[in-house]
């Protein structure tokens, strides 16, 4: 869609998520009824006008021609399991939107995480902007090409479908030109060779700028890199739950059982109904049949949340949130580092600020207690040269009672001198 038609529809989609505001009482209720534009009335008036002309018909032939002298007995026990269709498929698709909901607000949350654990972690050097930077595009243009390809996923179904039928057009392209600012013009001509799948692309660069800044640079810490990684499989995670609620409708029989009970219900309903009510049957199925196709209309909107439609959800708005979030993070960190660190306020009962556990006062200070805080020269040492060692020497039935607190000091002296 063109610019001037995002801001259209996204003007009517804010409109529509405000109803709340728009006021209480009579006056809302007014509001509400007369609002057209994002009902199910666009899609089903043809269907409802076309049974109303049904039930005309059947109650003047009833009224001066031929009496349809029909009871209501059978449509009332077909009305129980033919509701029980209705509103499993409106169930259904409710659990589905609020699950593509869930998930896009996954996507927020872990290009959040990424971005601020990348920024807290990496120092302030020429090395660690340029990481961080990366960073930053992979994990824009990995949001960006999430929410493009769920969104053209039928668009790209239906002109494969054409061209199965013998067009002439031409073959499907991939529009990535949003995705051309986070990327090198390298890296866009690599993701438009791919043929499907685009998003594990910028992951899979995403996975080896994180492995590269522990292995090569050193920037981070092994802990810190299962970190990051564990959120940038939380994308592709929530890539795959988006791509499984557009690519994976309602079964069809299910589909087509309750659309042929419901025509074959209301079909049939309007010979009893002009037989018992005259001619109020012909209001009557004008309602009856709004609000049976309305319940199937509704489950329709809600079943693909991504689309297109002004009920979807805005997926450029979520872009937005995240570009802002991780711009800002990006700023914060580079005006965090270059600021004098201050010390923190006390109180003048506490006395004097307590050292860090790895910092060399905190554990340059022995315990009075030597016998029962502390191991010998040679088994610390012993311990710090090998983890996999120290491990083994502090378990409880080597060291004693007091192999807690042991534990606690050789840990903090082999994390200290793993830093430095």
């Amino acid at each position: 869609m063109a610019a001037g038609e995002d801001k259209d529809m996204f003007n009517k989609r804010r409109k529509l998520a405000e109803y709340r505001i728009w006021g209480q009482g009579l006056r809302g209720s007014m509001l509400v009824l007369v609002q057209i534009t994002g009902t199910v009335w666009g899609e089903i008036w043809t269907t409802v006008l076309f049974m109303t002309a049904i039930s005309a018909i059947v109650t003047v032939v009833n009224e001066y021609f031929y009496v349809f002298d029909v009871p209501l007995t059978g449509h009332q026990v077909v009305l129980t399991p033919m509701s029980f269709l209705l509103v499993f498929r409106c169930s259904n698709s409710y659990a589905r939107y609020w699950d593509g909901r869930s998930l896009l607000g996954s996507l927020v949350y872990n290009s959040r995480e990424i971005m601020a654990k990348v920024a807290c972690y990496t120092p302030l050097d020429a090395d660690g902007d340029l990481f961080v930077e990366n960073v930053k595009r992979y994990v824009l243009a990995t949001a960006l090409l999430i929410n493009l390809t769920v969104a053209q996923h039928w668009k790209k179904v239906a002109h494969s479908r054409t061209l199965r039928e013998g067009s002439t057009r031409a073959d499907w392209v991939w529009d990535f030109s949003a995705v051309l600012q986070h990327l090198t013009q390298g890296e866009y001509d690599d993701l438009q060779a791919v043929e499907k799948n685009h998003p594990l692309v910028t992951l899979t660069w995403l996975r080896y700028e994180v492995n590269n800044a522990l292995r090569v640079s050193h920037h981070i810490t092994p802990l810190q890199e299962i970190e990051i990684s564990s959120n940038v499989g939380d994308l592709q995670h929530v890539w795959n739950g988006m791509m499984k609620i557009t690519t994976t409708p309602l079964p069809y029989p299910w589909v087509h059982m309750s659309r042929m009970v419901l025509w074959m219900f209301l079909v049939t309903l309007v010979f009893p109904a002009a037989s018992v009510m005259g001619w109020y049957s012909i209001p009557f199925i004008l309602a009856s049949s709004f609000l049976f196709f309305g319940l199937v209309q509704i489950g329709t909107e809600m079943e693909d949340p991504f689309g297109n439609d002004i009920n979807d959800f805005d997926l450029q708005a979520f872009e937005k949130t995240i570009q802002h979030d991780i711009t800002m993070i990006k700023h914060t960190r580079e005006r965090r580092y270059t600021r004098e660190p201050k010390a923190p306020p006390r109180s003048i009962k506490s006395g004097p600020p307590t050292p860090h556990p790895l910092s060399p006062k905190f554990v340059s200070r022995r315990p009075s207690n030597e016998h029962e805080y502390t191991l010998p020269t040679r088994r610390v040492e012993s311990t710090l040269s090998s983890p996999t060692r120290g491990a083994a020497s502090l378990s409880p039935t080597y060291l004693g009672a007091d192999s807690i607190v042991e534990s606690a000091y050789n840990s903090a002296l082999y994390e200290l001198r793993s830093l430095h």
